[in-house]
């Protein structure tokens, strides 16, 4: 798991992918509902839920470790 920060905003990143249409998805753990809380980051940002199996099946290449990634556009992992 990683954070990453906007302002006073801290989020925590367990998995990231970024989908055909561009837009990038920081999403926290899976809780147990099968959502998990992150940022998702296109035309616009939110924050909010989201369910990783309707997400996955538009994805380029799958979900990738937050180490390997960027942060979000107008944020920052918080151990940098």
């Amino acid at each position: 798991m990683r954070k990453m920060r906007k302002n006073e905003t801290v989020i925590e990143v367990v998995m990231v992918g970024v989908g055909f249409n561009g837009w990038e998805f920081f999403l926290g753990p899976v809780e147990s509902d099968g959502r998990s809380f992150g940022l998702v980051d296109g035309f616009e940002s939110e924050l909010g839920y989201s369910l990783q199996d309707e997400i996955s099946p538009h994805l380029m290449g799958g979900w990738g470790n937050p180490y390997d990634c960027l942060p979000a556009r107008g944020w920052e992992w918080c151990d940098e």
